[in-house]
C-alpha cells in the first residue's frame, strides 16, 4: 500500500517567482498582504527602522546610505532632501533629527536641520518657527539649487507698509540668491504682491488676497533654470533664469516691525 507523504510547506525564499505570483494571485491573500504591509511600512514605522542613531544592522545602514545618495533622491515620491516640522520646538540640537515626521510623509536625507539666528528674535514654539521684532533672520545650510521647495507660512498682522515674509530658498550670498516675497502690506481682503525675485529684479509678479491663515508657498526649479511659483497649489507663473547656480543656505526673513512671521512644514525634494 502506498504511503501518502504530505510535503512540508515551503518557506518564501524557496518559492520560485512563478509560485509566488500564483499564490499571491488571490483577492483575499492580496488584501491581507496589503493591510499587513501598509501597517508595517507606515511612514513613521519606516522612519523608526531607519533612524541613523540606532542602526546596528549593516544592511539597514546600507539602505539609509543609498537613500541619502543625492543621485537616488528624485523630485517626487516619498523621499526628500531637507525637511522640518519644528515639532521638537527647537532650532538647534534637534530631537529625533534622523526620523521623519509622519505628517510630512517623506523620508528625508536631512530632517530637522540646525538653524542659526542671524538677527532679531527667532524661536520655535507650538510646533512652528516664529520670527519677530523686525528684520528677524534665520538660516540653515543648503547646497540645493534644483528641487521643489515648499513651506507653510502665515502672518499675525497685515495692513502696514514694509511687511512680509522673505524666503531665500536658494542663497549663495547677498548678490546671488532667489527669494519668494509674500507681502502683507494690504489690509485683509485686499490684494497684495506674491513674487519671485532674484537679488536684483522681480522674476514673477503675481497677486493674492490677503488673510492671516496658513498658506502653502512652493517654488520649483529644474536643471535648466525653469522656475514655477505656486500659492496653495495654484501656479502663479513661470520664468527661466540661470544667474545663480550655487547655494550655501536656505534663509527666512521677517520684514516689518508690525508683523510676526510663522513658518512650518519645510520640504525640499
Amino acid at each position: 500500500m502506498p504511503i501518502n507523504i504530505i510535503p512540508r510547506s515551503k518557506a518564501l525564499v524557496e518559492l520560485s517567482i512563478a509560485e509566488i505570483a500564483k499564490r499571491m494571485n488571490n483577492v483575499l491573500v492580496n488584501a491581507i498582504a496589503a493591510s499587513y504591509f501598509d501597517n508595517l511600512f507606515h511612514a513613521s514605522e519606516i522612519a523608526s527602522i531607519l533612524d541613523n542613531t540606532n542602526l546596528t544592522v549593516k544592511k539597514g545602514q546600507e539602505i539609509v546610505d543609498a537613500m541619502s545618495d543625492p543621485t537616488k533622491i528624485g523630485t517626487g515620491g516619498r523621499r526628500g532632501i531637507i525637511g522640518d516640522d519644528w515639532e521638537d520646538n527647537k532650532l538647534s540640537s534637534r530631537d529625533r533629527a534622523a526620523i521623519v515626521a509622519t505628517k510630512l510623509n517623506k523620508i528625508f536625507q536631512k530632517f530637522r536641520p540646525e538653524w542659526t539666528v542671524e538677527s532679531g528674535t527667532v524661536i520655535a514654539e507650538n510646533g512652528n518657527m516664529k520670527l519677530t521684532t523686525g528684520d528677524a533672520r534665520v538660516s540653515c545650510n543648503s547646497t540645493i539649487v534644483t528641487a521643489a521647495f515648499v513651506s507653510k507660512q502665515k502672518s499675525d498682522n497685515c495692513g502696514s507698509a514694509n511687511m512680509g515674509i522673505l524666503w531665500d530658498f536658494i542663497y549663495l550670498d547677498d548678490s546671488n540668491k532667489y527669494i519668494v516675497y509674500f507681502q502683507f502690506e494690504a489690509a485683509e481682503g485686499n490684494t497684495d504682491n506674491f513674487q519671485l525675485h532674484s537679488a536684483t529684479s522681480v522674476l514673477i509678479d503675481s497677486a493674492w488676497t490677503v488673510d492671516l491663515n496658513w498658506h502653502e508657498v512652493k517654488v520649483t526649479r529644474d536643471s535648466d533654470g525653469n522656475f514655477e511659483l505656486f500659492l496653495d497649489g495654484v501656479s502663479k507663473g513661470t520664468v527661466t533664469n540661470t544667474d545663480v547656480t550655487q547655494s550655501n543656505y536656505i534663509k527666512y526673513r521677517e520684514w516689518g516691525t508690525a508683523i510676526t512671521a510663522y513658518i512650518n512644514d519645510l520640504e525640499v525634494f
